[in-house]
């Protein structure tokens, strides 16, 4: 199966940050920060430390990524509706540390197929920041997914 998309093509821009690979623009990438806005206050994001060298963290349109969540939840119930408040008192944690201004790991998410996203780890960050109002999130997927990403990347 041969891809039409190279990911030696993608420009190392202010929408991603890597961690350390073969890439020539790998110190390049690792200067960069990326940052969101909540309320009004700037929130540096940290790259989610997963398997280091196979990811990479990008910032998505927050509406887009919740839809391919949706639909890709449909099986396992993972998706958190705005009315669910999720485990325990996990949204409002999120909430609090938002607010203290701290920088936020991205969620690790998964992409399947059919372009549908399971989140493998920080689904309270996300459906928080959601719920929030957030318009941009960041997120660490791998590598090889990043084709199925290309109309919900920002930047």
């Amino acid at each position: 199966m041969k891809m039409d998309f190279s990911l030696d093509e993608l420009p190392i821009s202010d929408r991603m940050m890597t961690y350390p690979t073969r890439t020539t623009n790998t110190e390049q990438a690792m200067k960069k920060t990326l940052k969101i806005e909540v309320n009004g206050q700037e929130i540096q994001i940290q790259h989610h430390q997963y398997k280091a060298g196979h990811e990479v963290t990008v910032l998505v349109d927050a509406a887009k990524l919740d839809a391919a969540w949706r639909a890709g939840s449909t099986c396992d119930g993972q998706w958190i509706s705005p009315a669910d408040q999720g485990i325990d008192d996990r949204r409002a944690r999120v909430a609090q540390y938002l607010a203290s201004g701290k920088p936020l790991q991205a969620s690790l998410i998964l992409v399947d197929r059919k372009g549908g996203v399971v989140v493998r780890d920080g689904r309270h960050r996300l459906a928080t920041l959601r719920d929030m109002g957030v318009k941009v999130v960041a997120v660490t997927v791998a590598r090889s997914s990043l084709p199925k990403l290309q109309g919900m990347l920002v930047g």
